[in-house]
């Protein structure tokens, strides 16, 4: 969801740490290449060292390179979905390109998983996943694919939500240097 910390306060840097201590053992990346995440290198060593990390991937990354398990999933222009940016504005994003080879979105592998692992997951479409999302995350109360629009929709500021940084109207000019 582009929200790093958790209710508990959990974040990125916390599970990272939990890997290279030896407290988590395994990883699903989703997509995600952990060497940028703050204490990701040692976590991705202790995970190769132990074989346990799969990745969920559409590039190749040193995650995807340090992955026991390796599943193909389509680029971010090749399936429609939901991003937040780093400024917590929630986008609509739209399939842009067919891909060559098939390959699902993550969310449509996530869910293959989790099914053969037991879990009742119904979701067919990104839209059913948003639904899902602004029924259950008080940071996308109120947001469908119809609020997002063209231009998207600034989330509530909140755990993992940053306030947003105001927009410049216009470019910073350079200093000009007096003629010689």
């Amino acid at each position: 969801l582009g929200l790093d910390v958790d209710a508990g306060g959990a974040s990125s840097k916390t599970l990272m740490a939990g890997v290279a201590s030896g407290a988590v053992g395994a990883v699903l990346a989703l997509d995600e290449d952990l060497s940028t995440l703050p204490g990701g290198e040692a976590a991705l060593k202790a995970l190769g060292d132990k074989g346990s990390l799969a990745a969920i991937g559409s590039y190749r990354s040193p995650t995807t390179e340090g992955a026991a398990v390796r599943i193909p999933a389509a680029a971010y222009s090749e399936f429609e979905g939901t991003w937040v940016n780093f400024r917590g504005r929630a986008q609509r994003v739209r399939r842009g390109t067919t891909p060559r080879q098939a390959a699902p979105a993550v969310w449509q592998t996530l869910a293959l998983i989790l099914r053969e692992l037991g879990e009742n997951v119904s979701f067919e479409s990104a839209a059913e996943i948003l639904r899902e999302v602004a029924a259950n995350v008080p940071a996308f109360d109120g947001v469908t694919w119809t609020v997002l629009g063209g231009g998207g929709k600034q989330l509530a500021p909140g755990p993992g939500v940053p306030e947003p940084e105001p927009v410049p109207r216009s470019l910073p000019q350079p200093a000009l240097e007096a003629a010689t």
